[in-house]
């Protein structure tokens, strides 16, 4: 089954935007190949969406349950809020 995105017409599936996806890896024989991603288990690819998320966060980043600073709260925060919403999924 491939791999699918929600979209408006949930029987239309799209492929998952994977970072890396396009990624072109030399050949020991000169040219180049799509790279293909066979370690999931050691590195799975993070989605575009995923990642976006963390760039955007990133500068606000503080030390979790460490410190009394605004970052450092801001992040506590984000954190047990993000325990608390797959909490509930699960």
């Amino acid at each position: 089954m491939p791999a699918a995105t929600v979209t408006a017409d949930p029987s239309v599936l799209a492929p998952l935007p994977v970072l890396g996806r396009d990624v072109a890896v030399p050949l020991v024989t000169g040219g180049e190949v799509a790279y293909a991603a066979l370690d999931h288990a050691a590195s799975a690819p993070a989605l575009q969406r995923v990642w976006d998320d963390v760039a955007a966060y990133a500068p606000y980043y503080g030390s979790v349950h460490r410190g009394a600073g605004y970052l450092s709260q801001l992040s506590t925060d984000l954190f047990e809020n993000a325990r608390r919403t797959v909490a509930e999924f699960l």
